[in-house]
């Protein structure tokens, strides 16, 4: 008879043991070197296209006024501009596209602006919150971020 303070590893953690470190095996081989890879791709292919801001927007009517008002008019001339709510067939093959989905992720991608800079990881504007809280009362964090977009803009074209 065993004592009562000593413990015992579960039987199920014996068993699932090995499947366990299979798991953590194929994250480390298969899946982390892919998502490097899928970075580096987008950085650099990034760096060679002539669009180097990329803006897209839904027709909300919390922001569309505001977007096409303070925005769209100080974007450079070669910008790539979406607009989400309105269906089109080919926008899934477009590659700037593909970028938009890639570094905007699954929350609070719209709207969004994306700075794409020279082999680095591109500046993210996102917009969401800002204007779920202009919409409430607050409109400072809006304007500091549209703000900081216009003068990242101005930086980067007389960098370039």
């Amino acid at each position: 008879m065993q004592p009562k303070n000593k413990k015992r590893m579960p039987i199920l953690a014996i068993v699932f043991l090995p499947l366990i470190l299979l798991y953590v095996g194929i994250v480390f081989v298969v899946v982390l070197p892919y998502r490097l890879l899928q970075f580096l791709f987008h950085v650099v292919t990034g760096s060679f296209r002539s669009a180097r801001v990329i803006l897209v927007y839904s027709n909300s009517v919390k922001w569309k006024s505001e977007i096409e008002t303070q925005i769209i008019p100080n974007l450079p001339p070669d910008s790539k501009i979406f607009n989400i709510s309105k269906p089109d067939p080919g926008l899934s093959k477009n590659f700037d596209y593909y970028q938009y989905s890639y570094w905007a992720g699954r929350k609070e991608y719209c709207p969004i602006v994306i700075l794409r800079r020279p082999f680095r990881k591109p500046i993210l504007f996102r917009f969401y919150k800002a204007f779920r809280n202009a919409s409430g009362g607050n409109g400072s964090e809006l304007q500091v971020l549209i703000q900081t977009l216009l003068s990242s803009l101005r930086a980067f074209s007389s960098a370039t």
